[in-house]
């Protein structure tokens, strides 16, 4: 693997484990007997602000259980990517299109595009 397909796939586990961090703390607080969690008040709060159902069907999906789920599968993908392979023309699309949604994130370098010649 190159050193920017490297470093593309050590920036994406970086963000994976904040979002991983996030959703643990979530899912934390219903275990520790919280009659509402942070994910529930969502939930009700759509429902009573009279949120049409596919807003709220958004909501459920972003579950702490799925969004865990999600991230172990993508995490896995990356690391695939990273053991599997020396080629980055085989791996670096994929890696460019797993952090296209952190293009916001100071750490991403505009070359991840995978929109960019």
């Amino acid at each position: 693997m190159s050193t920017s397909a490297l470093t593309l796939a050590n920036f994406l586990l970086a963000r994976f484990a904040e979002q991983r961090k996030r959703a643990e703390e979530a899912q934390a607080r219903s275990s520790y007997g919280f009659a509402d969690t942070a994910f529930d008040e969502a939930v009700e709060l759509a429902e009573g602000e009279g949120a049409r159902r596919p807003a709220i069907e958004h909501i459920t999906q972003w579950d702490p259980t799925r969004v865990l789920a999600d991230l172990n599968s993508k995490w896995q993908v990356v690391r695939w990517c990273m053991h599997h392979t020396a080629n980055p023309y085989e791996t670096g699309p994929v890696l460019q299109m797993l952090a296209e949604p952190f293009a916001d994130h100071p750490d991403y370098q505009q070359g991840w595009s995978p929109w960019t010649d």
